[in-house]
């Protein structure tokens, strides 16, 4: 028996309505629901993301707690970084950081909750094979958005 992914995420949010309009943007679409609970999904899966309604008065995700520090999801070309980076940032989402980590790009986008999202592209392997005793040791900047963006 053996692992071959991850199935889905369930988040605990504030605000059902705004979390799905976040996913949304991010490409997801809505797969089912029930009282309390969005679900969402790309390719053609039953659910990638479960949103559990905790009400408005629920605190926002801290940093500090122990909780998830984030998830990724993978775009499948590097042009969806910079799209994706102007969408979330033109709809008022916070970006909180890009980087290169050799072997993928990263955006982190930050929730209506607090919750951390990692937008990723995997970079083909042949680009940084000859670093791969580490290659997640030599993270440098990365900017997807275009210069006049």
């Amino acid at each position: 028996m053996a692992i071959t992914g991850i199935n889905h995420v369930a988040l605990q949010v504030r605000d059902l309505e705004e979390s799905r309009k976040f996913f949304e943007l991010l490409g997801f679409e809505e797969s089912g629901h029930r009282d309390g609970m969005l679900f969402f999904a790309v390719g053609g899966h039953h659910h990638h993301i479960a949103l559990i309604d905790s009400g408005a008065d629920a605190p926002r995700v801290s940093r500090a707690g122990a909780c998830i520090n984030h998830f990724a999801v993978t775009v499948d070309e590097e042009s969806e970084m910079g799209r994706l980076s102007s969408v979330m940032r033109d709809a008022g989402y916070k970006i909180r950081r890009s980087i290169d980590h050799n072997a993928n790009l990263s955006v982190y986008v930050e929730d209506p909750n607090g919750i951390i999202v990692e937008i990723t592209y995997d970079v083909p392997k042949e680009k940084w094979a000859h670093i791969a005793d580490n290659p997640f040791g030599q993270d440098k900047p990365y900017n997807p958005l275009p210069e006049d963006a």
